[in-house]
Order: structure tokens, then C-alpha cells, then sequence
């Protein structure tokens, strides 16, 4: 599995529910996502950059830890702001001086 798109619906995602997902390069979250649990995509070593929805309210403790190849993240800046104030950002992405934060345009969807 190379892009993991998560079916609209879906509201979260577990604890660890993607571990060492070994060939995932892009991750694609339907705007009915409001919580990242902890852990969840732990070790996804190839994963390259991750599209968060603007219903993401919630997202756990090194989510996106030893996510090596991870170099874009596509986060609204209302919504980084959202999960900024409960914790700085490195404690969900571990690599966060290698990362580039995209505002996508408005009205771009998700998925």
C-alpha cells in the first residue's frame, strides 16, 4: 500500500492502528476525522507528507513518530493552531525542523 485514503465516515483513528506500515508514502484523511490517536502511524519509515482535515480537533502524542521520509504536512492554519495549543507540534512530529507545513487553498478537499 503506497496512498492510504481513509473512507469518508471514519471520525478516528486508534492507538497504533497503522504501526510500521512499511509502504506507505501518502496519507489522505477524510474531512469526518476529528481525532489522531496516539502512536497511530509509528514507524511508516516512507511515508512522505500527510493531508490533516480542518475537522481535526484532536491529535495524539507521536502520531507521526519515526516517520523518517515525512517532508509535507497539509494542515490548515486554523487547525494547526487548534492542535498546537494543546502541545508544541514536535511532540506529534518527532522530525519537525525537516518539515514543511502547506496551508492548502481554501475549499481543497481533503481527499
Amino acid at each position: 500500500m503506497e496512498t492510504l485514503v481513509i473512507p469518508p465516515g471514519l471520525t478516528q483513528i486508534s492507538d497504533y492502528a497503522f504501526l510500521r506500515c512499511k509502504n506507505l508514502t501518502s496519507l489522505k484523511l477524510p474531512d469526518s476525522i476529528k481525532e489522531i490517536d496516539r502512536w497511530a502511524f509509528l514507524r511508516c519509515e516512507k511515508l512522505e507528507e500527510v493531508y490533516l482535515p480542518d475537522s481535526l480537533s484532536f491529535l495524539g502524542v507521536g502520531a507521526f513518530f519515526a516517520c523518517y521520509a515525512l517532508k509535507r504536512v497539509y494542515i490548515s492554519e486554523q487547525t494547526m493552531q487548534r492542535i498546537a495549543r494543546v502541545q508544541r507540534l514536535d511532540r506529534y512530529f518527532d522530525s519537525i525542523s525537516s518539515l514543511t507545513f502547506i496551508d492548502p487553498p481554501a475549499g481543497t478537499p481533503s481527499t
